[in-house]
């Protein structure tokens, strides 16, 4: 076959899938694709793939997902700079990691970064290739950290910034316009909208930027992403002084009730299917409405420990303790950072705020001049990192990975505290999560 008597094949891009058209009958087409009779079809992902499959096989294509000035131009971006900021920026990573990126064709996952290198990575990615560049985060508070980031390198033109909800829900336009996509925290994001932004986006070049090293999730990001390029030591976690707080005799024994209905029911599961989880007790007993009232049960326990009057009273201890220092208090929802805001008037950030008004408290506390916030999880990524004085950790049930980004929220040199209702689920949960990472957390009891 000759490319004389052959059309070209054609590569679009349509509702977040790769479409190729007059696929050459003696080229294997990549795995995952199937014929619809007129095209090859497949996630948006596999663009890549495909693109790979007739440049090894000397085929003459057009790439119109993302029209360049070349309609052959090669996989691997090794254009010349765009601009006379691109040594610049590259010179800011290490020699090793760049060449990294670059051999892995600007796809992988880079771990244990600090927010600071993130950026400058970001920064040399979009101005060497020279492409729009698509930024998916946690939420917004993350998103508009990221904004201000990229205004301040220049890069508000050629980045657009979106949290993973607005990306995946959008990705049906947005994945065919960006030939960068950057993942950041992909821990922190639900694991099906990860997926579908994952699967919709025909970008090119892939980074993720995570902290987690479980190795099952790292090669589950893989898939969309790439292989892990680069895996670093962070820093030390300040240390953490647990305050087990008694509840009230009301709470504690609201928390009785609710707990010994859970128990009962879980006690009779276990003893059928003493091989099964907590996880599947809870996938059971959705579907079970003998069992679905253990679970209103459970959820009721833990509303009592998370937040009451004592661990109230500890806060406000806390904060007058560290008076004009910069403090954060992760708060388990937004009913506890409504009270500290009427009780200590503090400024709570919540998803019910508007967005500017949002954005306005969280630049504020960027640069010093509010001290003092509380919220739940927009403010797990909403602030850099190594931030704040002091962090307040209400409550110990909020998983490992988010307890991990919201002590990296504080300064190596700084304290947490966290505080737990005593003889509850919480001591063992926390328990639990400050030792699940590679480095035991330091705790002063």
């Amino acid at each position: 076959m000759t490319n004389a008597d052959t059309a070209p094949t054609t590569l679009t891009f349509r509702a977040g899938r790769v479409q190729a058209h007059h696929w050459p009958a003696h080229v294997t087409p990549p795995f995952g694709l199937h014929n619809t009779g007129q095209h090859l079809e497949g996630p948006a992902r596999l663009r890549w793939r495909l693109r790979q499959s007739l440049e090894h096989a000397h085929a003459l294509y057009r790439d119109a997902v993302a029209p360049r000035p070349s309609d052959c131009s090669p996989l691997i971006f090794t254009a010349k700079a765009t601009n006379a900021n691109t040594t610049t920026s590259a010179n800011l990573l290490p020699a090793n990691l760049r060449q990294s990126i670059r051999q892995a064709n600007y796809r992988g996952i880079l771990v244990g970064h600090d927010d600071h290198t993130r950026l400058q990575l970001v920064t040399s990615i979009v101005r060497a290739i020279g492409q729009p560049a698509l930024i998916i985060t946690t939420d917004t508070a993350a998103e508009h950290r990221w904004q201000l980031a990229a205004t301040r390198a220049g890069l508000h033109e050629s980045c657009r910034v979106r949290g993973i909800r607005s990306a995946a829900g959008n990705m049906h336009w947005l994945g065919g316009r960006h030939e960068v996509l950057i993942v950041d925290t992909p821990e922190l994001m639900p694991a099906s909208l990860l997926d579908q932004a994952l699967e919709a986006s025909a970008a090119l070049a892939r980074i993720g930027l995570t902290s987690r090293r479980d190795s099952r999730n790292l090669m589950a990001w893989g898939k969309g992403i790439g292989p892990v390029l680069s895996m670093k030591d962070r820093a030390a976690l300040p240390p953490c002084e647990e305050i087990r707080v008694p509840m009230p005799d009301v709470v504690a024994e609201q928390y009785g009730e609710a707990w010994g209905t859970f128990l009962a029911a879980f006690d009779r599961f276990a003893a059928i299917r003493g091989d099964a989880g907590f996880g599947t007790f809870i996938a059971q007993a959705r579907q079970d409405t003998q069992q679905r009232p253990a679970v209103h049960a459970w959820h009721r326990a833990l509303q009592s420990a998370c937040w009451h009057e004592h661990k109230s009273l500890i806060v406000a201890d806390l904060l007058e303790k560290h008076r004009g220092e910069r403090v954060v208090v992760f708060t388990p929802d937004r009913r506890c950072a409504y009270d500290l805001a009427n009780e200590h008037l503090i400024a709570a950030i919540t998803s019910e705020l508007s967005r500017r008004e949002r954005d306005s408290l969280l630049s504020s506390f960027g640069d010093g001049s509010l001290r003092t916030i509380a919220g739940p999880k927009l403010l797990d990524a909403g602030i850099e990192e190594r931030s704040a004085d002091v962090g307040i950790l209400v409550g110990g049930g909020y998983g490992k990975e988010q307890r991990a980004v919201r002590c990296r929220r504080v300064r190596e040199d700084g304290v947490i505290y966290e505080l737990v209702s005593q003889n509850t689920l919480e001591v063992g949960r926390a328990h639990r999560w400050r030792n699940a990472g590679p480095h035991p957390h330091p705790v002063v009891h």
